[in-house]
């Protein structure tokens, strides 16, 4: 029974070890071609707060342009979800996720909620290469090269020691390393929103588990 649970743990080590450089090796692409950007942040309740986004003014911007202003709201319920399979369904994702790096040319749908001085209206927005330099680029490939190392170490401890501790640290580290995950993200709000959701909701699990293991751990040593 213990070689076949020491098996089934090395086996999911692995896929796990996968899963996590899966979500950074893409961006090292960024180095080569930046990502892009609508040029504008919403809240969850659909406010939007920016105009400007990443870009250094807003003038010939992709939201500036399109006619979004600061205070403007979407319309949450036009833009739900169902069916997914829909640009608009994307669109949200792209607008209300926390990711607001996108590939560039990427076309947005929205649908903005009448306010007291604007009507009720649809927005087509078309991205924007987001600008950079060479240090931007060069501290990104730091980032990536150091998250993989902080992963693989990470897998290293559980695939040598394997324990409460040392799982519980890894499954921490593949949400709290110093790499970035933006290309990640961009592609699956592309190509697949069941994907975007699907890692969204494993990528919860993951880090609840790992927190919950640190807590025992403490807990443990409390008791001691």
């Amino acid at each position: 029974m213990r070689s076949y649970r020491h098996i089934v743990g090395r086996a999911l080590l692995v896929a796990l070890t996968l899963w996590a450089l899966a979500m950074i090796i893409p961006d090292f692409y960024r180095v080569y071609q930046p990502l892009g950007s609508f040029g504008f942040y919403a809240n969850n309740d659909g406010i939007v707060t920016d105009v400007q986004g990443p870009f250094l003014s807003t003038n010939g911007l992709p939201a500036f342009q399109a006619g979004l202003r600061a205070g403007d709201r979407l319309d949450l319920e036009q833009m739900r979800c169902i069916p997914i399979r829909t640009l608009r369904c994307a669109s949200a994702m792209a607008a209300l996720g926390g990711f607001r790096l996108v590939t560039n040319q990427r076309r947005a749908e929205l649908v903005m909620a009448a306010t007291s001085d604007r009507p009720a209206r649809e927005v087509d927005i078309v991205a924007k290469q987001r600008p950079y330099n060479g240090w931007v680029l060069a501290v990104l490939l730091l980032d990536q090269l150091a998250a993989m190392l902080v992963i693989l170490a990470a897998a290293w401890l559980v695939w040598t020691r394997p324990g409460i501790m040392t799982w519980g640290f890894f499954l921490y580290v593949i949400w709290f390393n110093p790499g970035q995950s933006a290309q990640y993200y961009a592609l699956l709000q592309l190509y697949s929103p069941i994907a975007f959701l699907a890692q969204n909701l494993a990528g919860a699990i993951a880090q609840g588990v790992g927190l919950v293991r640190f807590y025992l751990v403490r807990s443990q040593s409390a008791d001691r």
